[in-house]
């Protein structure tokens, strides 16, 4: 006699059978990958990292790699240096002389600390819109004169805590090209655009803007209080993070899920059906962690 499982599936109209329906990503997934079993659950599980995992135990056991693997130590690196100096740049352009980008790096020198577009401007050597111009120049990226806080759909969301630390704020949403242009006042954070590359499910291109425009286009985005953010300050081994990313999951009813690794911070973002939810977890560049420390941070989402 045929087993229920397979009266079933032949009882499935005949286009069910050759749909591309999903499999577990979990190797050690304890379901029986019964054609059945597969269309019952193809809207329920959570989709990460290129694969599909067909339930919260399954998933959990495939953040834990991901989580291993993102949170080892990356050590203290050097940010890139530009290829060409602004200060050369500059003086390419005809904006200063010589002596004014000698004198503008030796008043440098001597209080050790600013930019050398700072100094210029100070000096009264150059407009800060040369400077901008300069810098966009040598940062590759177009100049943006305004920000449109205020047209970005709720799938452009973005966290709060990462454009104060890295200072790249959105100013601009393309529709036509379902692009973000994250923009910035100073040198491009590399780190914050590979991850939002990652993460986001639009385009990402840098752009450069004033530091008043920047200040401006900050201080919108503060008053919107766009998306959800949760960050978690303390440290955390990686099953911890991996189970309490598991149990924001399960809470906001996820049905995708990524990670990135930027700088110090440990960026999750889930997707849900009518909203997404930022988790930020604090992470030490040059720190150690462990798997298999006790505390667990209770997933919380009011």
């Amino acid at each position: 006699m045929a087993s229920l499982a397979s009266r079933l599936t032949q009882s499935l109209p005949a286009s069910v059978t050759v749909l591309n329906l999903p499999s577990c990503a979990n190797p050690t997934c304890l379901r029986p990958p019964t054609l059945w079993q597969r269309w019952w659950a193809r809207d329920e599980g959570i989709d990460f990292e290129q694969g599909w995992y067909c339930s919260a135990e399954c998933f959990a056991s495939g953040l834990l790699t991901h989580v291993d693997g993102l949170a080892r130590p990356l050590g203290r690196l050097r940010p890139p240096q530009a290829r060409f100096p602004l200060g050369l740049i500059l003086l390419e352009q005809g904006v200063i002389s010589g002596e004014q980008l000698q004198n503008a790096l030796a008043c440098q020198r001597r209080a050790g600390q600013g930019r050398i577009g700072e100094w210029l401007i100070r000096a009264g050597a150059a407009t800060e819109q040369e400077i901008i111009g300069a810098l966009a120049v040598q940062q590759n990226c177009p100049v943006f004169s305004q920000a449109s806080t205020g047209s970005f759909p709720a799938v452009t969301q973005f966290p709060m805590s990462l454009i104060r630390d890295f200072g790249g704020v959105p100013v601009h949403f393309s529709s036509s090209s379902n692009t973000v242009y994250l923009a910035f006042a100073g040198p491009l954070n590399r780190g914050i655009l590979r991850a939002a590359t990652h993460l986001m499910r639009c385009r990402i291109e840098p752009c450069i803007i004033s530091p008043s425009l920047h200040r401006s286009a900050i201080a919108g985005w503060e008053a919107e209080s766009r998306g959800e953010e949760v960050c978690i300050q303390q440290r955390q081994s990686t099953r911890e993070m991996s189970r309490a990313i598991a149990g924001y999951a399960e809470q906001a009813k996820a049905s995708a899920c990524a990670l990135a690794r930027c700088e110090d911070y440990l960026w999750t973002r889930l997707y849900g059906d009518l909203r997404s939810l930022d988790l930020l977890f604090r992470v030490t560049p040059e720190g150690e962690f462990s798997s298999s420390m006790d505390e667990t941070v209770a997933p919380h989402l009011d």
